[in-house]
């Protein structure tokens, strides 16, 4: 399939993906998915007249999860950061795959429970990086947003902004400072453990700021 890439992130996801900085004289150890990963951006995003980006943390660990999925991610990865592979490969893995991601709770809420189609919004996490043991220090958050998610947020100039998850939230000025024009929100994580009647508000809540 072609996506249409943005020529904006596919230079964001070049540069990124060639970053080791986290890990140099560093005790964080990389993950299964042992490269940043360029997270999915869907090919009617940018034509949207309400241009939704989720922004979660991190990707997963995934250690013990779907290991013949990871290690085909894993080769799309290093296609792709050694010129052999394209972005398109990469995302259209992500496309596959998702549906598996947190035993499918991610795409019940972010698609299904707000009414979203996967080709007309993004997600973006802040670490771009897997980690052994789901370890992310703010330093590294930090560094990582500074260097390549906030560029990534001015290419994608989204409308709105779901920030997904406490540790997300810390982010909400930096955020709103770098794109005055979008409307930044504090979300549940998809994995919260609230309840189902504290997520179906929270659904409904979202689905309102998104569809009106």
């Amino acid at each position: 399939m072609n996506f249409e890439i943005d020529s904006g992130f596919e230079t964001v996801a070049r540069q990124a993906i060639e970053c080791n900085v986290c890990f140099s004289n560093s005790d964080l150890i990389r993950s299964t998915v042992d490269l940043p990963q360029p997270r999915w951006i869907g090919s009617r995003y940018w034509k949207s007249d309400q241009r939704v980006l989720f922004l979660l943390l991190n990707p997963g660990s995934g250690d013990g999860y779907a290991t013949e999925a990871n290690l085909q991610f894993l080769s799309l990865l290093h296609a792709y950061k050694e010129g052999c592979g394209s972005l398109d490969a990469v995302l259209e893995h992500q496309r596959r795959d998702m549906p598996n991601w947190g035993r499918g709770r991610f795409v019940e809420f972010y698609l299904t429970g707000l009414d979203l189609k996967l080709d007309a919004v993004a997600f973006a996490n802040v670490a771009w990086c897997g980690t052994k043991e789901n370890r992310y220090p703010m330093r590294m958050l930090t560094r990582c947003f500074e260097k390549h998610t906030s560029r990534l947020l001015e290419v994608l100039s989204p409308n709105l902004v779901i920030l997904s998850g406490n540790s997300v939230h810390s982010f909400e000025k930096r955020i709103a400072d770098l794109l005055p024009g979008a409307k930044v929100v504090k979300a549940l994580h998809y994995a919260n453990r609230k309840g189902k009647d504290v997520q179906s508000t929270e659904l409904n809540r979202l689905r309102e700021l998104i569809h009106g």
